[in-house]
């Protein structure tokens, strides 16, 4: 079986403002883009092996908007700081277009928790735009190399990541199959 076609898709990243917290969000979301875009081999969260992404960064909701209307290969938003009508409406129209949504939710940096991952899965309200959710600490707080609290909120983004990108790819294609044709 042939391999499919290589990939690109865009992550769009709403962050209103600058300076240090911007620069902390770029610098979580590239290293996550990094390590999918390198790894697509590796076992875990990851991209397909002909699947990429790279990252846009814009200031408002209507600047994401008029990203994913002139380009169908908008496959996620990460929407931080935006008032709430603001934000439910950007997700309502992700969620039109089949675009994965991930927003910054109150939460100061968590305590690191011994052991493994726990990924849990709600049930949302009906009312409620699809989204997956991440504190805004993971995305705005300091960043050091080789920091166990940085490596973390890269770990975050990057299953955050893999899961709605992947969940775009496929909404798009049907998953290639590897069993013989009967």
């Amino acid at each position: 079986m042939a391999m499919p076609d290589d990939v690109d898709y865009t992550v769009i990243l709403v962050f209103p403002g600058f300076g240090e917290e911007r620069e902390n969000a770029e610098t979580i979301v590239e290293s996550a883009l990094e390590w999918l875009n390198n790894n697509r081999e590796e076992p875990g969260f990851r991209f397909a092996p002909w699947v990429t992404a790279h990252l846009e960064i814009v200031v408002t909701a209507e600047a994401a908007r008029e990203r994913f209307e002139a380009d169908d290969g908008v496959a996620m938003v990460l929407l931080h700081d935006l008032d709430d009508e603001e934000r439910d409406d950007l997700l309502r129209d992700c969620a039109e277009r089949h675009i994965a949504a991930c927003i910054t939710v109150d939460g100061g940096r968590r305590r690191r928790r011994k052991g493994p991952w726990r990924i849990v899965f709600r049930k949302k309200p009906t009312n409620e735009p699809p989204a997956h959710q991440v504190t805004a600490h993971t995305l705005t707080g300091p960043v050091a190399e080789g920091d166990e609290d940085t490596d973390e909120r890269i770990g975050q983004l990057i299953a955050v990541m893999a899961l709605g990108v992947m969940e775009h790819h496929w909404g798009k294609s049907d998953p290639p199959s590897y069993l013989p044709a009967e």
